[in-house]
Parts: structure tokens; C-alpha cells; sequence
């Protein structure tokens, strides 16, 4: 039998999340694998037979590893051929799989929201994934990018437009940045550029003090 929730808002399973950390002093893996024993129905991966065929996000883990997190049509169906398997099988013999059933029109927001707050292992290694940078904003910041929102947008979903788009228009590259850029390597070019201009301004005054 599948059990259907609703999430209200990925920011309230942050905060409660965050709060379980703190009250407990778990990592917050832990907190996160200890929510999914008690909280949803979950089965063995050796039991992967018996999923229900339904429309589900599903999260698999091991002791206090989160695995993996993803979206599917039908529960049963593809964990039939999933394709980190090998994966799951090589994480060790307790394995789980958890799981809620949802709209499939929700899931893709929904699935991003829950990797991007979790994190899993294997989600991480996913090939062209953007690199995540994580910073605070102050409140004024946070207030700014409010009012940029548009409909149907997370602030994050936001923040991370208006930054790309800045970085886009202060470019002087000739060519658009891509939106799924490599902010580390972006951070890496714009060190060295400043590099190259310090040491040749230091060479103008080398050469200035020698001619003197």
C-alpha cells in the first residue's frame, strides 16, 4: 500500500531538519535517514519486487548513507532495471528504499528540491550536474531578490537567474555565458586575470625604478 503526503514547501523540510540537528546533535544525514525509517513506507532492496506500482518519489539509502533520490512513473517498474543498481548493490547488504507517492506533473520540482536540500552520493555524480555554491545573503539581499521573483519561482530558482544574468551582462567575452556554468572555474579565470594585471603592473614599476 502506498502512503500519499504533500509538501507544502521544500523550506519547511529544511527547517525542520535543521531543527532536528540541532535538538539532537545528529549530523544531518542521520536525521534524514532516521525520518525516512520512521516516517515513510520504505522496503529492502532485496524486496524490490514488492514495490507498489505507482507514481512515487523514492529515496534509497544505506545505514547512514542517502544514496540516491529520484522521480518515476512507476515504483516497481523501475527499480525492474534501475540504473545504478550496481551502485545500490555495491553500497552493502542493508539497503532500503523509501518512497511517497505523488502528481507527476510535481515531481521534477519537487525531486530537484530534495537533492539540492540532501545532497545524496550518487546524485552528485551525475555527468554535466552544475556546480553547487552556497552562500548567505544578508536581508537586504534577500528582500532584493523578492522582487524579482516570477510566478512559480523558488527564491533560490531566482537568485540563481539574477546571478547568472549578471554575470552575463559583466562578461567580456564576446560570447553569451552558458546557464550551466562552472562558477569555479568562472572564480578561477577571474583570479588569474587579476593576477596577470598585478604582476604587470608590478613589472611597469621594476622597469620605472631601473630606468631611474
Amino acid at each position: 500500500m502506498s502512503v500519499s503526503l504533500t509538501f507544502r514547501c521544500p523550506d519547511d523540510l529544511a527547517t525542520l531538519i535543521a531543527s532536528q540537528v540541532e535538538a539532537t546533535g545528529q549530523d544531518k544525514t542521520s536525521v534524514v535517514v532516521g525520518m525516512l525509517r520512521s516516517s515513510l513506507p520504505s522496503l529492502p532492496l532485496v524486496e524490490k519486487n514488492k514495490l507498489p506500482d505507482t507514481p512515487a518519489i523514492y529515496i534509497v539509502w544505506s545505514s547512514n548513507r542517502l544514496l540516491y533520490i529520484g522521480k518515476t512513473r512507476s515504483l516497481k517498474h523501475r527499480f525492474g532495471s534501475h540504473h545504478k543498481m550496481v551502485d545500490f548493490l555495491a553500497a552493502g547488504d542493508n539497503v532500503w528504499i523509501a518512497w511517497f507517492s505523488i502528481d507527476s506533473q510535481d515531481s521534477p520540482l519537487l525531486e530537484g528540491s530534495l537533492i539540492e536540500l540532501l545532497d545524496p552520493e550518487l546524485n552528485s555524480n551525475v555527468p554535466g550536474r552544475v556546480t553547487k555554491v552556497c552562500f548567505r545573503l544578508p536581508d537586504e539581499a534577500v528582500q532584493v531578490i523578492e522582487t524579482l521573483q516570477l510566478e512559480g519561482e523558488t527564491l533560490n530558482q531566482t537568485a540563481q537567474r539574477f546571478f547568472i544574468e549578471h554575470l552575463r551582462a559583466s562578461s567580456k567575452q564576446p560570447q553569451p555565458l552558458p546557464t550551466s556554468l562552472d562558477i569555479k572555474e568562472l572564480v578561477k579565470q577571474e583570479i588569474e586575470a587579476s593576477l596577470t594585471e598585478v604582476r604587470s603592473q608590478l613589472e611597469d614599476l621594476r622597469g620605472k625604478s631601473k630606468a631611474r
